[in-house]
């Protein structure tokens, strides 16, 4: 099972947003109660969501909005 890396730093590194959705995953810290991502390919800890998860949410939405239109 893959450790879940702590919170990134207060300073963002560079994010490879040209990668793909399954490298990332996401995770809560409680102490700031809010998500951040991290890269389990290139180690990359972020508190800006990748691009990748973004397309890729959008897509799950439009494929339930279409599903409920009949």
């Amino acid at each position: 099972m893959d450790s879940i890396p702590p919170p990134p730093p207060a300073t963002l590194p560079a994010i490879d947003n040209d990668d793909i959705a399954e490298n990332w995953k996401v995770a809560f810290d409680a102490n700031k109660c809010k998500d951040y991502y991290f890269n389990k390919k290139t180690r990359v800890v972020t508190w800006v969501k990748p691009k990748c998860l973004e397309e890729n949410e959008e897509e799950s939405v439009d494929m339930k909005t279409r599903g409920t239109r009949m």
